[in-house]
């Protein structure tokens, strides 16, 4: 009896709790035309109650596993009317949105009411929500700082959905909104500059999108981070941004400052960025052509894979260039730090040929021999790998291969080798 008493009591008070917010919360909001933010704060708390239902319910089941409950009956019969209710405030709060956005004098209240509408959408329902806010915010002067947002967030989302053409037409109307604003949103006007040299940037309009981060990171240095808004992968895009101008030197500054970032990434993001940034730093590098790559390359290239990926790359785009000098010694100086790493199997393989190319067959036997030593399958490197990778299988063809090739020199069985010992 207790147990089912103090079921009904908890039950009625969350019940209590979900109606005094519907209420006093989204009802009230419809009215306070004075306190703008009044609904966006309520759906806000709304959000939280939905999103953090799962954690919510485990306490629950704890509570009443605590509680000694014999039967799963009662807590069963609880969490199917607390996930009802959850529907039906969802429900509830986004027909009370709709309202506040459609009233027919367009406030701040009915723009805020559009934003969060469309903070509770995705995909098509989403765009129409931005694209409701959008209206309003356009028909409200002075511009607001919540119709920057809202176009900011429409231009993001038609990005995500790669509709370019979308982003394209919305372009003028971010960047006029930027420059009649000022440094006046502080943030907002940061993250607006760098949405509009996004969209050039998909658009291909690399001047323009280089301009524009530029003039982000002068907004970013002007302006106090309040942390609401990530700018990390800025140093990243300007990368990007600067080999696509061919601006070597540039590329490579940034690619730097963006490496300790990407650390931070998913392994997901990684291995998608691996290939394209490894292209980009070998480019980059055999553009600007050092003496020898900076030493913090060779450092990160223990650390990420695609940065020795993007020094072996480097080698092989000097020796394409005809540049046989500058690809060996980039080779032999690199050799102590890539021989024991992911891509041992890839370097060696870059030295050979250019080794091949440029007619070398002693240094070439030497480099075989050297990297024989290094991939034999009792080795570091070989121990390190899962006998059935991929990696593990080159390895081995291209140690067979190479044995081979270091027999035939010296046992004189190749004629070539003969004529040239």
């Amino acid at each position: 009896m207790k147990k089912a008493y103090f079921n009904g009591v908890l039950v009625y008070f969350f019940k209590y709790t979900i109606w005094f917010l519907v209420v006093f919360g989204i009802a009230k909001g419809a009215y306070a035309q004075s306190e703008p933010s009044t609904e966006f704060k309520s759906g806000v708390s709304l959000s939280i109650f939905l999103d953090n239902y799962d954690i919510w319910s485990n306490e629950l089941i704890k509570k009443n596993s605590l509680n000694a409950i014999e039967s799963v009956e009662p807590l069963s019969r609880e969490l199917s009317e607390l996930r009802d209710s959850g529907r039906l405030v969802a429900r509830e709060t986004d027909e009370a949105l709709l309202r506040i956005a459609n009233s027919k004098t367009p406030t701040l209240a009915s723009l805020n009411a559009a934003i969060v509408l469309s903070q509770r959408k995705s995909g098509s329902a989403r765009i129409d929500a931005l694209r409701r806010a959008r209206a309003i915010a356009v028909s409200i002067r002075p511009l607001s700082e919540e119709a920057i947002v809202t176009l900011v967030m429409l231009a993001q989302t038609y990005l995500e959905q790669q509709d370019l053409v979308s982003a394209g037409q919305l372009r003028p109307e971010v960047r006029a909104a930027v420059e009649r604003s000022g440094s006046r949103y502080g943030e907002v006007i940061c993250t607006a500059q760098a949405v509009l040299a996004d969209i050039s940037f998909s658009l291909g309009d690399f001047e323009d999108a280089d301009d524009n981060y530029e003039r982000t990171s002068t907004c970013m240095a002007a302006v106090r981070s309040s942390g609401k808004h990530d700018f990390s992968r800025l140093p990243l895009r300007r990368a990007w941004t600067s080999y696509r101008l061919m601006k070597y030197d540039s590329a490579l500054r940034f690619l730097e400052a963006a490496t300790p970032k990407l650390a931070s990434e998913s392994p997901e993001i990684r291995r998608v960025l691996a290939s394209d940034l490894s292209k980009m730093l070998g480019v980059s590098l055999s553009e600007t052509a050092p003496s020898v790559p900076a030493f913090h390359w060779v450092r990160n290239s223990q650390e990420f894979d695609w940065v020795g990926q993007g020094l072996v790359n480097s080698i092989r785009y000097l020796a394409q260039a005809g540049r046989m000098e500058l690809a060996l010694r980039w080779s032999q100086y690199l050799e102590p730090y890539l021989k024991t790493s992911m891509n041992a199997p890839e370097f060696f393989q870059a030295g050979l040929e250019v080794l091949e190319k440029s007619g070398r067959l002693e240094q070439l036997n030497e480099h075989r021999m050297r990297a024989v030593v290094a991939l034999r399958s009792d080795g570091a490197f070989a121990r390190s790998l899962s006998a059935a990778s991929p990696l593990n299988r080159f390895r081995s063809e291209l140690v067979i291969s190479l044995s081979k090739e270091v027999f035939d020199y010296f046992s004189g069985l190749r004629p070539d080798s003969v004529g040239n010992r």
